[in-house]
C-alpha cells in the first residue's frame, strides 16, 4: 500500500460513525408508509423514536403529529387454518396461493375461520 492510501485509509477510520436516527414516515392518513435510520429521504412527515418503537412501527400510526397505539379489538379474529376446501396453497407454504388455472403437484387448501 502506497503512503497516501495508509493515509487515507486512517483519515476514514478517525472519522466519528454516523448515529441512526429512527424515523418513521407517514402519509397524509397517518399510515407509516416507510422506515429509516440514516440517509433519510426528503420528507416532512417524520416522527423520531427509539429503536424499540422503530422495531415495532407496525403497531403504530400518526395522529397530529404524534404516534399513537393502534388500538387492535381482540374480541374478534379471524384465523388461517387448513381445510379440505377453499384457497389451493402450495402444500406447507400457505402464503405461496395458487390462482384458479394454476397448478402444482402437491396442494392443500386454507380458509379462514372466525374465532
Amino acid at each position: 500500500m502506497s503512503p497516501e492510501e495508509i493515509k487515507r485509509i486512517a483519515e476514514l477510520m478517525a472519522q466519528p460513525a454516523e448515529r441512526p436516527e429512527y424515523r418513521l414516515h407517514y402519509n397524509e392518513m397517518g399510515d407509516i408508509v416507510a422506515c429509516s435510520m440514516v440517509g433519510h429521504p426528503d420528507s416532512t412527515r417524520y416522527v423520531v423514536v427509539d429503536r424499540k418503537t422503530y422495531d415495532e412501527y407496525n403497531k403504530y400510526r400518526v395522529e397530529d403529529g404524534q404516534l399513537v397505539l393502534i388500538n387492535v379489538d381482540a374480541s374478534y379474529s379471524s384465523k388461517l387454518k387448513k381445510f379440505a376446501t377453499g384457497n389451493q396453497v402450495v402444500k406447507n407454504h400457505a402464503g405461496l396461493l395458487l390462482e384458479p388455472g394454476e397448478t402444482y403437484n402437491d396442494t392443500e387448501y386454507y380458509a379462514y375461520r372466525n374465532n
